[in-house]
């Protein structure tokens, strides 16, 4: 394979912030609908090389097959951030 087409994957570890905040005010099974749609959002975003996982609690790691291109990595973050900072719609008030 050459050098241009080799996979340089880059890891990104994500933490929710005042995620047990939230847990407190809406109840454990109202904040795993939260935790799955942040799962969902990420997952929009992978490429057939990424992987997302949920490591514990609100911390989940991304690891991005990204092939080569200079700053994808950068944008794939952006685009992860933007996509966990839209606010989340549920139809109940926390």
């Amino acid at each position: 394979m050459p050098s241009s087409q080799r996979i340089k994957p880059a890891v990104f570890l994500i933490d929710i912030d005042r995620f047990m905040e939230l847990e407190e005010r809406v109840g454990h099974s109202a904040a795993d609908s939260v935790l799955l749609a942040i799962s969902r959002r990420i997952a929009r975003i992978m490429r057939p090389l990424d992987t997302v996982a949920r490591l514990q609690g609100d911390q989940y790691a991304v690891i991005l097959g990204v092939r080569g291109r200079r700053g994808q990595d950068r944008r794939d973050r952006e685009q992860i951030r933007k996509a966990l900072k839209s606010p989340f719609n549920f139809g109940w008030r926390g």
